[in-house]
């Protein structure tokens, strides 16, 4: 039958285009897994890249170059300026600090007893404040009066006023003394009120605005003007010794010294306490 003939070979030819059709169209889900698998792809091999370039390389370290030095950087570069310009800075500074908390103890001992396991909690604390804020002043005082190598400003060229060096005038050297002196009076006021108000909150006792002032006072007046002018003779006389002695000697004298100012300090400091 040529109509049977016709309309089959037409319906062949219809179902062999449909799939032809179906054949080129994706289906949405395979292209969305395709689609995903080639972007990580990318960004896979984008973050492998700088790797690949220079697998030395820190990620941390090239965001951040200073985080390479470490927050203590500018202390150990301090400290290595002070070392250069006086090889006896570290034992000067152990010597002071050695020697104060010598002092601090046995002042501990006459007043609280001899035996610090039998002290009683508050006067404990007392105590351990005692010995912390006399580190904090120790440390202060003596780093910011040491001599410092490769200083190229001539204002602030001298450490102490008796430092030795070409073109420093009799007014470089009092206005030392005054800069030494807005420094330590901040410090002392600080270093007095929190020993102070935390000995206050130890023993639950109230806090009094005036005796915070008459403690602020003490702090500015012991540090700023006492400390400042007795650290600066200490130095001036370590700079004679150093010449006159050898170097043995000399830390023998530096010991000596210190120790005798930490005593003159701490009647100094009676004598301002009682008068103010």
């Amino acid at each position: 039958n040529i109509y049977t003939t016709v309309v089959s070979k037409v319906c062949r030819k219809n179902l062999s285009g449909m799939n032809r059709h179906q054949s080129r169209e994706v289906n949405p889900i395979s292209q969305l897994f395709t689609h995903k698998r080639i972007t990580c792809s990318r960004e896979v091999g984008t973050a492998a890249a700088p790797h690949d370039i220079d697998s030395d390389t820190d990620p941390v370290s090239a965001r951040n170059p200073a985080s390479s030095e470490g927050i203590f950087a500018p202390i150990r570069k301090g400290a290595q300026a002070r070392l250069e310009a006086d090889k006896d800075f570290f034992f000067k500074l152990g010597a002071e600090c050695s020697v104060d908390q010598v002092i601090s103890l046995l002042a501990n001992m006459s007043t609280f007893g001899l035996n610090p396991l039998t002290w009683a909690t508050t006067s404990l604390a007392s105590a351990l404040l005692c010995h912390f804020t006399a580190i904090m002043n120790d440390v202060i005082l003596v780093w910011f009066l040491a001599p410092v190598a490769g200083k190229k400003d001539t204002k602030t060229l001298i450490s102490h006023c008796f430092q030795e060096g070409e073109g420093i005038t009799v007014t470089d050297r009092f206005m030392c003394i005054f800069r030494k002196f807005k420094l330590y009076g901040p410090v002392g006021v600080t270093t007095a009120l929190l020993a102070r108000i935390m000995i206050l909150l130890i023993t639950s006792q109230p806090i009094i605005i005036s005796e915070l002032g008459r403690t602020a006072t003490i702090g500015f007046v012991h540090l700023g003007v006492s400390s400042n002018l007795r650290y600066q003779t200490v130095n001036g006389i370590e700079v004679i010794l150093s010449k006159a002695l050898p170097p043995a000697l000399a830390r023998v004298g530096t010991v000596c010294i210190r120790t005798g100012n930490n005593f003159l300090g701490a009647r100094i400091f009676l004598f301002l306490a009682g008068l103010l």
